[in-house]
């Protein structure tokens, strides 16, 4: 997209200066774009020309090199220049046919410059027009960097940023911050009731890269009977992606200096989106100092607490349960998707009005939920459903596992740590010993929390070997189903008939297979305190990762 800046070759060719200029081949190159002009005299000249030139030559460096002649022609095309204006009659008597093959083969310009032609005289009105170009063009970036800096200095966030562009392109404008989840669109040429359907407009065309600019595209889509262009630009800082603009033709069609000004501008919501991300981070460390002291268990003034919470926007003053999440990817991506995550969950909780604020730490993302139920057990149900639900949703839409546990709900700003402190046990033993991909709450543990711990890893996976272990290995060996047998055997609560229709295993079959176990494990069957420890074990197993 140099022509904002250059000159068509076509038009080069209605100067003056070239009225004696023959198009030799290539016809259909000549709206390649001329960004300037040089002239080759020496072999090595492709390491010295850059695309969207017009080189001049008489032809001296390749007037005795037949190999040199037909390659000249496709590389140039390859490297991107614009075309070859070559000088005969002095190192050249006429130009060779086989560069005029290989330029009308390669659809690259091939001009005869006549031989009293001077090349100063071609060089001089190009270069004046392409100058003139480049400085409408700066100075047309300068003024619209001016103004965007200036709404970003006085705060005017993405939306002002957003409307400004459209104005200044007079076409819709949608642009996606990717790092804090916003979207913002300013509808032009149509109502802002018709963006959704222009916005889920079907592609017709493929995607063209425009020239130079590496980080825009285009695509024609279908929208209301017509087909518009529609502009895709990536807003990068270094090789990270913060988001993308998206322009649609619904007013004008987009002139080459109108994309190149756009391109530059990307880098102007860039800026505001890293503003926006770290305005945002201040105030979410903010909030983490808050959090920490509210779950640290040493409050010592209730009524300052309360003060401090109302100025962050929060209410103390409801019972709160507290909910922790963690997503399941390697420890280096952790951090970034977790700030992924808090934005996501911010915008979730925001849109369905619920009550609840969010804080990190230790990787986790702790959330309290506000409960309206009064009752121990359905405040337990309402706290476990919501967490559910943010689960399932983020799970969804991020396409990774998260573990999710919660504490139980305690009343008042004391009961905050308390509930924490029962999240974050859970999470422990969950993390470590349990496989599951439901909410785990404090109370599910039952008498499990009191054996579960780092310390007592060891010593649960030893029980587990000296008792379950021999018959695992048994069934794995010999393709037999004893453990599954011995399982719904504690179930049917010791009721052998009731197990041999569970099993649909004749009655003499399961007596044989008890006795197997009896043989296997070293434990009587018939001994209620033996029995306990193969039904504790089993119990243990089946939250446990033991196999």
């Amino acid at each position: 997209m140099e022509k904002a800046y250059g000159i068509p070759l076509n038009e080069v060719l209605e100067m003056e200066a070239y009225s004696g200029v023959k198009v030799l081949a290539g016809r259909a190159g000549l709206k390649r774009i001329v960004t300037g002009v040089n002239v080759m005299e020496v072999p090595d000249i492709l390491d010295w020309v850059k695309p969207g030139e017009l080189l001049l030559t008489t032809g001296y460096a390749i007037k005795d090199d037949r190999e040199a002649q037909k390659n000249l022609i496709p590389l140039l095309a390859e490297k991107g220049l614009a075309g070859i204006g070559i000088k005969p009659r002095r190192y050249l008597n006429e130009i060779p046919l086989l560069m005029i093959a290989k330029a009308e083969e390669y659809n690259f310009p091939l001009l005869e410059i006549p031989y009293n032609a001077s090349f100063s005289d071609l060089i001089s009105p190009v270069l004046a027009v392409i100058t003139n170009k480049q400085s409408i063009y700066l100075q047309k970036i300068i003024d619209a960097h001016r103004l965007f800096t200036k709404i970003i200095a006085e705060g005017g966030g993405l939306k002002a940023i957003v409307s400004q562009l459209s104005m200044l392109m007079k076409n819709t404008v949608y642009v996606e911050d990717y790092i804090n989840l916003k979207q913002v669109f300013v509808c032009c040429g149509i109502i802002n009731e018709e963006f959704a359907e222009l916005k889920a407009a079907p592609v017709v065309s493929e995607v063209e890269k425009l020239g130079t600019l590496e980080s825009v595209s285009k695509t024609l889509v279908e929208f209301k009977g017509k087909r518009i262009g529609r502009y895709e630009i990536n807003v990068k800082i270094g090789d990270a992606l913060y988001g993308r603009i998206f322009l649609w033709e619904t007013r004008a069609e987009l002139s080459e200096m109108d994309l190149i000004t756009l391109e530059r501008l990307s880098a102007v919501v860039a800026l505001e989106i890293t503003k926006d991300n770290s305005v945002y981070q201040v105030e979410r460390r903010y909030l983490n100092e808050f959090i920490d002291y509210l779950i640290s268990g040493n409050i010592s003034d209730e009524a300052e607490v309360l003060e401090r919470g109302r100025l962050l926007g929060l209410d103390l003053t409801l019972n709160y349960g507290v909910v922790l999440l963690r997503p399941q990817v390697l420890e280096n991506d952790v951090g970034h998707l977790r700030n992924l995550l808090s934005r996501e969950i911010e915008n979730y909780v925001r849109k369905r009005s619920i009550r609840c604020f969010l804080g990190t730490k230790s990787g986790n993302l702790i959330l309290f939920f506000a409960v309206d139920e009064a009752n121990e057990k359905l405040q337990e149900k309402e706290l476990k459903a919501k967490a559910q639900e943010l689960k399932e949703y983020l799970e969804k839409f991020h396409k990774v596992k998260i573990l999710a546990v919660t504490g139980r709900v305690h009343p008042g700003i004391r009961g905050l740590s308390t509930s924490y402190r029962e999240a974050y046990k859970t999470f422990l033993i969950a993390q470590e010993q349990l496989n599951t991909d439901e909410v785990l709450s404090f109370s599910d543990l039952g008498i499990f929390r009191l054996l579960f711990s780092q310390e007592q890893k060891k010593e649960i996976n030893e029980y587990l070997a000296e008792t379950l272990l021999p018959l695992i290995e048994y069934d794995r060996e010999k393709g037999t189903d004893l453990l599954k047998t011995l399982e719904i055997y504690f179930d049917c609560n010791f009721n052998l008939k009731k197990v041999s229709e569970r099993l649909f295993t004749h009655y003499n079959t399961i007596v044989y297979r008890l006795e197997r176990i009896r043989e296997i494990t070293g434990i009587d069957l018939e001994n209620a305190e033996e029995r306990f420890k193969l039904e504790l074990a089993l119990k243990i197993r089946n939250i446990a990762n033991f196999t």
